[in-house]
């Protein structure tokens, strides 16, 4: 049961929401995640229902190319307006 990973995606939505809501910081996100960790299990895939833990969201912070997470979230929210 353990080592099961979370999905990048829905790590990246996690961080996305968090950053909308105001929380800056990545033990501010964790801490988000964690206060609404029932809300977000009902709408991502979370191994066990657990959300992740700050060394998860920073391991992604690091391996990931923001440019092109920039470029797709500016993409699909283009579609809304």
């Amino acid at each position: 049961k353990r080592g099961v990973r979370h999905q990048q995606l829905a790590i990246l939505i996690i961080i996305i929401l968090s950053i909308l809501c105001g929380y800056t910081g990545l033990r501010e996100q964790a801490r988000f995640a964690k206060t609404h960790q029932k809300v977000l299990g009902e709408f991502l895939p979370l191994p066990r229902g657990k959300v992740p833990s700050l060394w998860t969201l920073r391991r992604l912070i690091n391996a990931i190319d923001f440019q092109q997470v920039c470029q797709a979230f500016n993409e699909w929210m283009l579609q809304y307006f």
